[in-house]
């Protein structure tokens, strides 16, 4: 019996190594500079007879050239991959440049970006983890940029300097399953110096709602820096939903 479930294992692993082999490694340059654009990543695609769009998203993994220094506005738009490489040279990520990319589960960003700009990974709705080097250089997170994905819990790194309107999902309204109902629970910084945050940074009245709590963790010394910042823009609303957020060092 014992026998007969490891062979049912082993074939099920063959199997699974199998279907993931045939999947395409696409490395992807420009044509021109170092600006990885729309266009270029379309071409490329049209070469390997990749479907890229609402209708028929075809699964692969994505190679960026280390001559690229930024990914143009909505480059990787609708697309299929389930495995993203990013550049070593990497600066910025245009807007929307990987929305809707529904097969990432997982990113790991180099140590040269500095700019995630708007929505750039919104409604990527499997992504569950997103590693920053402890000595990344990311400076800026713009508005929405990991809205609707499942990260519930992150680490931003000492450089980050600006953190805009809901970079990470709130809880919803209400529990359904029309909605995504995996939210941001846990913040790390390690700055010891609190980032700017803009009026929207997350919406306590939502956490309020289904009666949870955003923890925010913060280097030793410096909890007191981080909730006078965090009053100076949400100072009502921390008012009406004192148990929705709580800074811990």
């Amino acid at each position: 019996m014992k026998r007969n479930i490891l062979v049912f294992i082993l074939i099920f692993l063959i199997s699974i190594n199998v279907s993931y082999s045939k999947v395409p490694k696409i490395t992807f340059k420009p044509s021109y500079g170092t600006v990885l654009t729309k266009t270029d990543v379309d071409n490329i695609l049209n070469e390997y007879n990749l479907r890229h769009d609402f209708a028929k998203r075809d699964k692969y993994e994505c190679i960026i050239d280390n001559s690229v220094t930024k990914i143009g506005e909505e480059a990787f738009d609708d697309n299929g991959m389930v495995k993203l490489t990013l550049s070593k040279n990497l600066i910025s990520i245009g807007k929307r440049a990987f929305v809707s990319c529904y097969n990432l589960t997982n990113v790991v960003f180099p140590e040269s970006l500095e700019v995630i700009e708007q929505s750039a990974f919104s409604y990527c709705l499997k992504l569950k983890s997103i590693t920053f080097p402890k000595n990344s250089n990311l400076r800026i997170l713009e508005w929405h940029c990991f809205h609707e994905t499942l990260i519930s819990e992150v680490i931003l790194p000492k450089n980050l300097r600006e953190i805009d309107s809901y970079v990470f999902n709130t809880p919803p309204l209400s529990k359904s399953k029309y909605s995504n109902n995996k939210y941001l629970k846990r913040i790390t910084f390690l700055s010891s110096e609190p980032p700017k945050f803009t009026s929207n940074f997350t919406d306590l009245y939502r956490y309020n709602s289904l009666k949870t709590t955003l923890t925010i963790k913060v280097p030793k010394g410096s909890k007191e820096k981080y909730l006078n910042s965090l009053r100076n823009v949400m100072q009502s609303e921390m008012d009406k939903n004192p148990n929705s957020l709580k800074v811990i060092e």
